[in-house]
């Protein structure tokens, strides 16, 4: 089996001084939006890694979920068909107060810990993730990327650039002359999920000399010129 995806959450910590039905009110009402922000803010850095990492080999599981708790870490990780929970110690108020540079940092050295402890359990192929996450640091946790080929016309080609942000997604239509950039423009921003963003990922194409449009999948068409 392979890893594909790994995710930070937020879990909900149930009382067993309430009921089942006050549990449930009492997370519709006070953690679940809290819980989907977590989750979207996190993303930035966790996509970059699935992005970026190899091709790893797992014992029996293709995800990691890395449970950010408040209170002790449970002492090992958690095994269910196919999924690897584990759980580490995370500052949440500290988080939030954090500019989105500095949520990044955090959220990668949350995640080396989480590679650290599971490697210690025997987990030995995660250690290639260590190495994905120094590629991120070392990049300065730039998380963009160029979608598809350049679409070129004579010496002059168009491309799209995704630059995934903790609370945003930026699309641009990048203009070269030849390997020069000489206009990159911003079509769309959106909130930072890839089931959101995606959609805006179409059809690319030329429609004069100097101008070009990216039309989504849903047939909105967003226009970027040469001037």
């Amino acid at each position: 089996m392979k890893l594909k995806e790994i995710q930070m959450d937020l879990p909900f910590i149930y009382s067993d001084d309430i009921s089942n039905e006050e549990s449930v009110k009492l997370y519709q009402t006070t953690w679940k939006d809290k819980r989907r922000e977590f989750q979207l803010f996190s993303r930035c850095m966790t996509s970059m890694i699935e992005r970026l990492m190899p091709s790893i080999n797992t014992k029996n599981y293709w995800k990691i979920i890395i449970e950010c708790v408040e209170g002790t870490p449970k002492a090992e990780g958690i095994y269910m068909p196919e999924i690897l929970f584990v759980q580490v110690l995370f500052d949440i108020d500290c988080f939030y107060k954090f500019n989105n540079y500095e949520k990044k940092k955090y959220i990668i050295n949350k995640v080396l810990e989480a590679v650290d402890y599971l490697t210690s359990c025997g987990y030995l192929e995660l250690d290639e993730l260590k190495q994905t996450c120094d590629v991120i640091i070392k990049s300065d946790y730039v998380n963009e990327w160029l979608w598809k080929k350049p679409v070129r016309l004579k010496n002059k080609s168009v491309q799209i650039k995704v630059l995934h942000e903790v609370d945003k997604v930026s699309i641009y239509m990048i203009f070269k002359d030849e390997d020069k950039i000489v206009e990159e423009v911003l079509l769309v921003e959106d909130i930072p999920d890839e089931w959101v963003y995606s959609k805006y990922l179409g059809k690319l194409e030329w429609v004069s000399e100097n101008k070009a449009q990216l039309t989504t999948k849903s047939g909105d068409v967003y226009f970027g010129e040469i001037f």
